[in-house]
């Protein structure tokens, strides 16, 4: 007779529990490792969450591309030193290619071994004051992805970041002045809509450096002070606060006042001048 194999018995095989699991979505495979050591064993593969984080991370402000296998842990993976140790040099370097880290990224170009690399990684990872440290990397990587989807203070390396924030002017749709081209709708609010003006950078020296393009003259740079109000809001000298806001859908930030919207500009992006 032909052998069979019961239910039991294929459940409790991890080669083929772990192949059943990957059909699992994030939530119901978070829950699969609950069930007992070895649905945990199986269900915190680094196979199963590194997909799992190509899948989340698509189209998030500030990934890399997702379309290789060898693409970076989240910027801001917080591990315990057991994985760190488990991280190879590439691994590592990898995460502080990020466009925020690199006055990091400068430190550990010069690093010849692999504790010199650690110990700047383990330093990293406790600045960010984690409540928690995870003993699987993918699983921990996605994790803390998931985890600080949810903060709600941005960042000063954030504010401050290299590719700016792109400032639109609310135009009311009964005020558009009359042959005014180029504007964009507003998503949630059908009655203004956006007008390009300029790329506005924050830099830490508390001048906001706002870069205009004038076709007879080139780019044009204005600086204004400003300063955080608060922990939610920036302000820039006589103007109204800036309230700032996370976007839940790309991971960035949104600057915004009864006049202006500022919108946290991606690497990936292009831009007409």
């Amino acid at each position: 007779s032909t052998p069979t194999m019961s239910i039991d018995s294929v459940f409790n095989c991890s080669e083929i529990l772990e192949y059943v699991l990957s059909y699992c979505s994030t939530k119901d495979l978070a829950m699969a490792t609950e069930v007992n050591v070895l649905w945990k064993q199986a269900g915190r593969s680094d196979f199963l969450w590194k997909d799992a984080c190509r899948r989340f991370w698509k189209d998030r402000v500030g990934m890399k591309e997702l379309s290789g296998e060898d693409f970076p842990l989240f910027w801001r993976s917080c591990l315990s030193d057991k994985v760190i140790q488990n991280l190879t040099i590439r691994q590592m370097k990898a995460v502080f290619d990020h466009l925020l880290l690199s006055d990091i990224r400068k430190q550990i170009e010069n690093c010849s071994e692999k504790s010199e690399v650690i110990l700047i990684f383990r330093q990293y990872r406790n600045d960010q004051i984690a409540i928690y440290q995870f003993n699987d990397i993918w699983f921990g990587s996605f994790a803390s992805s998931a985890m600080d989807a949810k903060r709600e203070r941005i960042l000063m390396k954030e504010l401050c970041n290299p590719y700016g924030f792109d400032m639109y002017f609310k135009i009311p749709t009964d005020e558009i002045p009359l042959g005014f081209i180029n504007l964009e709708p507003y998503e949630g609010h059908p009655d203004v809509m956006l007008y390009r003006h300029c790329v506005c950078y924050f830099e830490e020296q508390k001048l906001l450096v706002c870069e205009t393009y004038n076709t007879s003259e080139g780019k044009e740079h204005h600086a204004l002070q400003w300063e955080l109000d608060g922990c939610c809001a920036v302000k820039v000298r006589q103007f109204p606060p800036l309230d700032i806001t996370r976007l839940p859908d790309s991971w960035g930030w949104k600057l915004e006042n009864v006049d202006v919207v500022m919108i946290f500009r991606d690497s990936k992006r292009t831009y007409d001048t």
